[in-house]
């Protein structure tokens, strides 16, 4: 299980060595890259999340995949998770960067739920909206889920505004209960 306050302290520090460096975007492509890896590569996350080989042997491998394309700090936060045998923190280390990213650009992150794949000018209808309501950059993330049956849910923050078919049936079926 992983402890969501040490991943935030390895984001963190990575975060601010970034900023000290000026290489916010680079840390962040090679922290997209690593998990991209992980998600599309079986064999490559067996080998790197799993106990079939040594310590030394994942950072050998990282070394052989990455090693002319990461910069040193983003190799030795991979060899640090693996010293510490904490090889799956890096999905969540990845997720906060990103989070100080967008919090330090002033982009509010938005995530998007509908019960079919909305069109690009969907979103950037929503987007447009939601930017004009908080005078700020928006970033969505545009999911589906078809229980949803219709509607929108959307995710800003820890605020959640529900728009679905399946919600407004909910409190119709709660209000017809009483």
């Amino acid at each position: 299980m992983i402890d969501r306050s040490v991943a935030r302290r390895y984001g963190k520090a990575l975060f601010a060595i970034a900023e000290e460096k000026n290489q916010i975007n680079r840390f962040q492509q090679e922290l997209h890259l690593i998990v991209s890896a992980l998600a599309d590569n079986q064999k490559f996350a067996k080998l790197f999340l799993g106990k079939a080989i040594g310590i030394n042997e994942k950072k050998e491998l990282v070394r052989k995949l990455f090693g002319e394309q990461f910069s040193v700090y983003i190799l030795n936060l991979l060899f640090l998770v693996l010293d510490k045998g904490r090889e799956d923190y890096i999905y969540e280390i990845s997720r906060l960067f990103d989070e100080m990213v967008n919090e330090a650009a002033g982009i509010v992150p938005v995530s998007v739920t509908a019960a079919v794949p909305l069109a690009d000018d969907e979103l950037a209808k929503i987007a447009k909206t939601l930017q004009n309501k908080f005078d700020k950059p928006i970033s969505i993330k545009a999911g589906v889920d078809k229980a949803l049956l219709g509607g929108l849910k959307v995710q800003i923050g820890n605020t959640v505004y529900d728009g679905s078919i399946a919600h407004q049936l909910e409190a119709l079926r709660q209000q017809l209960s009483k």
